[in-house]
């Protein structure tokens, strides 16, 4: 065969055999795995669940400033009694009655209460019908003492709070787990890829080595060697391709669906400042600094349950009995009113109060030291990713060059080797080079963009907004 004429036939070969590797449908991007993850997965569902009881939660705290009603109603009964020494001078009292309560209860942010109750009852005798009425208006004003309810509902809201940050730091690291296996799934693409496209070479240097063993330009051992390159890159093609599914399948179980068929090589890079350190929006920061705010109300609490005040009162009550309700004013009507100041001093209570203090400082140093701590590592932590990622870019741009210098290489090895000026080892070194520079540039690109996403989430941004702009 023209030696002119099989160079330009294994290019035809490798550019025929390259369109149809490529030619596979692409389903899923990183986007698209993260607004999955979102709104499929069963641990995002969880969250928001809990997030939704937390929020019920918060509402019955700031329900205790809201008016309560209560509504008693005693169904028609029978009363019978007897009073006297003997059965003929007793006195009978045999009636049926019907009676109901309403009460409107009131505690106010600013340390009150108030309460309005009104009763109803309905005696049925023989002949007549007796009605009793009371009303009662009482209304509390606590002085020097600590606003429980308004403390109660600050700590719901620091609980509150507290669990929207815990739930976005896991949903941090859960999409940060997410994008690790998604670019482990790419590194095997690659790989796949690469192994693909070597598995072609291969068999067109095989091809064409077995009409240079026909026309005696090449001995048997030399193309026993390539056919057993070619036998190892199907085996290891074949590995490759089992562990890839394997990452696609981990993928589908995460985003909550059945399967993956395949994903888009997405090797873009995020953008990256390394002035932006500020932990003031860290989940983790905002979790402890929360529970130190959540302690100095426990400690508040604590605290007034021991502590002395002064009730001011003022109590107006009237109502009447009858025949009717308006007999009221003929028959017998009271009104009573009355003001009074009570003060509350407790004694003694054994020093619970004070060993109770004394464990919630205990505890509010604890979470101090352990902030401090926590900022530090986050300091230091992002000290060596900020240097990781200069270094990185530098090895990119260096790792592209080698890419397309060994491309080239390859070119020229490959063209070399049909025309028989070099041997099957010298070109398989050069091959091996070539993909070594390609896995090691896409190795790089996937590490530093990682680096990258940690450094958001040391930051306290969501990861979903770095990924899905």
């Amino acid at each position: 065969m023209n030696k002119k004429i099989k160079p330009f036939l294994f290019l035809l070969l490798c550019l025929l055999t390259v369109n149809i590797v490529y030619a596979s449908n692409v389903t899923f991007t990183l986007a698209q795995l993260i607004e999955e993850y979102l709104h499929n997965s069963y641990d995002g569902r969880i969250r928001s669940e809990q997030i939704l009881r937390q929020n019920y939660a918060l509402d019955n705290t700031k329900a205790a400033f809201l008016p309560k009603f209560t509504c008693s109603l005693q169904t028609p009964g029978h009363y019978y009694s007897r009073q006297g020494a003997t059965i003929g001078d007793s006195i009978r009292n045999d009636h049926n009655y019907l009676s109901g309560n309403l009460i409107m209860s009131e505690t106010f942010p600013f340390n009150a209460e108030l309460s309005i109750s009104k009763s109803l009852t309905y005696d049925f005798y023989e002949d007549q019908t007796y009605i009793n009425a009371e009303n009662n208006i009482n209304f509390k004003y606590y002085l020097f003492k600590k606003n429980i309810p308004k403390l109660e509902f600050k700590k719901s809201e620091l609980k509150y709070n507290e669990l929207t940050f815990s739930q976005k730091s896991e949903l941090n690291s859960d999409i940060f787990e997410l994008v690790q296996d998604y670019y482990k799934a790419i590194d095997q693409k690659f790989t796949i890829n690469i192994l693909e496209k070597k598995l072609v070479r291969n068999r067109n240097v095989a091809a064409m080595s077995a009409i240079e063993y026909n026309t005696g330009t090449m001995d048997i051992l030399t193309l026993n060697q390539i056919k057993i390159q070619e036998k190892q890159t199907e085996l290891e093609l074949s590995e490759k391709r089992k562990t890839y599914k394997y990452y696609l399948q981990n993928l589908a179980d995460q985003i909550g669906c059945d399967k993956i068929s395949d994903i888009r090589i997405d090797t873009t890079l995020f953008v990256f400042r390394s002035t932006d350190f500020n932990l003031e929006h860290n989940p983790k920061i905002q979790i402890l600094k929360s529970q130190l705010r959540s302690l100095d109300i426990d400690k508040k609490l604590v605290e007034g349950e021991f502590d002395w005040y002064l009730t001011l009162g003022v109590n107006y009550n009237w109502g009447g009995n009858g025949h009717s309700i308006d007999s009221f004013a003929k028959d017998i009507h009271t009104d009573n009113y009355s003001a009074y100041i009570g003060v509350e001093l407790p004694i003694f209570d054994s020093r619970i109060t004070r060993r109770n203090i004394l464990i919630l400082r205990s505890q509010e140093e604890e979470i101090k030291l352990q902030l401090e701590q926590k900022e530090k590592e986050l300091k230091t932590r992002w000290n060596y990713l900020s240097e990781m990622i200069s270094l990185l870019r530098d090895e990119i741009e260096t790792y592209s060059e080698l890419v397309e210098w060994a491309d080239n290489n390859l070119n020229v090895a490959t063209g070399k080797l049909l025309r028989g000026e070099i041997s099957y080892s010298g070109w398989s070194q050069i091959e091996e080079d070539y993909e070594q520079c390609v896995l090691n540039l896409v190795n790089k690109k996937l590490i530093l963009n990682q680096y990258i996403l940690e450094t958001q989430e040391i930051l306290g941004n969501s990861l979903t907004d770095v990924i899905i702009p």
